[in-house]
């Protein structure tokens, strides 16, 4: 059925004051804004069939309920017990089985297979670490590695955190020769998504552009028979005080393992024009996953986790202390647009070219 906002924003678009002044405020139930709203326009003598005709021109999807309220309300007082109008607790129960909270979580079908779809240009990245020039290995002689997520952002072109690259754990920053020659010494695994799986190995050729800053690093590959993912045109912006509302999806490689994805309590938090911050579920080894939105348009390179400040948020019954952040894919092709020029038209190139 149609929300009690919905509902509300009729009744005041379609009657005066004297009739909307004595509607129940935004947080009441849908139950208790019927049963006011009814008895108001009952007072005024408003409801009759131009009331549910404006109701079901308004809102055409809902035909099929709003006649059934209709035949309700029309039928005689001894043959029919009147619908919610003197009851909200049935309403309640009736609305409770559709939307539990009064919203539609649902999303499309498609949503599942455009998310397939986009997992196939995400890849685990194993950085070999270097210390002065020198490649590191653990004692049975393996490479020491460390970890993070990585996308394609054009055919040829990876984009991931400039801290998976620099690859330091507490230890001093690293020196520019080392995080080229660990650069040149990374490798990305497509299609690792079980412990068995057979994945795609494939080397990196070098880092062609990188800020610490925004936290980035672009890493040239060889040819890929992979498509870029889409990115997001529009930038995310919300405030704090804005209602949790929008959502994004994390597909990530935490702590190196084959491939998960953050689906649930994944709201957005906060968004400017160079950070966008979210609940979405990451662990360490999400470092440079891509976050996207609802059609899997790319929307930010997340980066971490810090504390959450200003805000009093409750997911089952837990307070939350803590967001997941992450910048702003605009923010970092505005950062290409004017220190890399060839390699911003390299990617708007290669995003023109993906169907919509």
């Amino acid at each position: 059925m149609f929300s009690a906002d919905e509902l509300r924003r009729f009744f005041r678009y379609r009657y005066d004051d004297a009739v909307t002044e004595s509607l129940p405020g935004p947080t009441s139930s849908l139950a208790h804004v019927v049963e006011i709203a009814c008895a108001v326009l009952e007072k005024h003598d408003l409801v009759d069939g131009t009331f549910f005709a404006a109701l079901r021109e308004e809102r055409p999807r809902r035909g099929g309920e709003i006649d059934a309220v209709e035949a309700l309300w029309a039928a005689p007082q001894e043959t029919v017990k009147p619908f919610a109008w003197s009851s909200p607790e049935q309403l309640a129960k009736i609305q409770l089985e559709a939307l539990p909270t009064y919203r539609d979580h649902t999303v499309s079908a498609r949503f599942l297979v455009r998310g397939a779809e986009a997992a196939k240009s995400v890849a685990k990245v194993l950085v070999h670490r270097h210390f002065g020039a020198k490649p590191r290995y653990r004692s049975d002689e393996s490479p020491e590695h460390s970890t993070g997520t990585g996308w394609l952002i054009a055919p040829n072109l990876c984009i991931t955190n400039h801290h998976v690259i620099a690859a330091r754990h507490g230890e001093p920053d690293v020196t520019p020769e080392d995080f080229d020659r660990q650069a040149r010494s990374t490798t990305l695994q497509f299609d690792y998504l079980a412990p068995d799986a057979k994945f795609e190995s494939v080397p990196v050729i070098e880092s062609v552009a990188a800020d610490a800053e925004l936290d980035f690093a672009l890493l040239r590959l060889p040819a890929v028979a992979r498509p870029p993912l889409r990115l997001r045109k529009q930038l995310l912006e919300r405030t704090r005080e804005t209602p949790l509302q929008e959502c994004v999806n994390v597909l990530q490689h935490p702590g190196g393992a084959p491939m998960r994805i953050g689906l649930r309590n994944n709201f957005v938090v906060h968004g400017d024009g160079n950070w966008l911050s979210y609940l979405t579920d990451t662990r360490e080894g999400a470092s440079g996953s891509p976050v996207c939105d609802d059609d899997w348009g790319v929307v930010a390179l997340h980066r971490g986790c810090r504390e959450l400040k200003g805000q009093a948020i409750k997911l089952d019954s837990v307070l939350v202390r803590t967001e997941n952040y992450g910048v702003q894919l605009l923010a970092v092709l505005e950062w290409l647009r004017r220190h890399a020029p060839a390699l911003h038209q390299e990617i708007e190139a290669a995003q023109a070219a993906l169907p919509r």
